[in-house]
């Protein structure tokens, strides 16, 4: 399979194994631009670890990875990770950040105006429903369908080309084919930029 720009994600011959307990072999997929493609299976199918492989956090034990036509590149993975969103089932929250604080973080360390980081803070609380009045308020303080809503503002804070999303939805929306979840998972937040959108599920 040749690389291609017009492919988000390319898994080329991957394969790999947990306590040499075979999870993925020798898969090759490729993955549009501009395509919500949700990945189903049974429980220990290797769903999440496809997601890992993807975002860096894991290594194929044979086989390659590229993002955009590019190899993955193990020694930028803080770089390539900003180019991406990941939300995860737990919601993954800082325990001592605000939930202001929680999804504004990436961001801040990335050094962006505050006027910006407002602006794009307020869209993502009017898209996904949660009043300004939960800014103040710490995770423990939230619902799980709160909390699993401010980690996917979290991660698309940024307007990421590419958002990973490892069944985020669980508490918030327990029907994946609820038509909430096709909204959140088709339309565009207002965004600060320019950005070419890849969800997975």
């Amino acid at each position: 399979m040749g690389s291609d720009q017009s492919q988000a994600v390319e898994f080329e011959r991957i394969v790999k194994s947990y306590n040499d307990k075979p999870v993925i072999r020798g898969l090759s997929l490729a993955l549009p631009v501009n395509r919500t493609t949700a990945i189903v299976g049974e429980s220990g199918s290797g769903k999440s670890t496809l997601l890992q492989l993807i975002n860096g956090l894991i290594r194929p034990d044979s086989g390659s990875v590229r993002l955009q036509g590019k190899p993955l590149d193990y020694t930028r993975l803080p770089g390539m990770r900003r180019a991406m969103g990941y939300a995860v089932q737990g919601a993954g929250l800082f325990p001592h950040l605000t939930v202001r604080e929680n999804i504004t973080l990436v961001a801040r360390l990335e050094g962006w105006p505050a006027g910006k980081i407002a602006e794009r803070y307020n869209d993502l609380l009017g898209f996904f429903g949660l009043e300004d009045e939960l800014s103040a308020r710490y995770p423990h303080s939230l619902s799980g369908g709160q909390a699993q809503r401010v980690g996917l503002c979290r991660a698309m804070m940024l307007d990421p080309p590419l958002l990973l999303l490892d069944e985020p939805f669980s508490v918030w929306m327990p029907s994946p084919a609820s038509p909430s979840t096709r909204k959140c998972c088709d339309s565009r937040v207002p965004a600060t930029g320019p950005s070419c959108w890849s969800p997975m599920i």
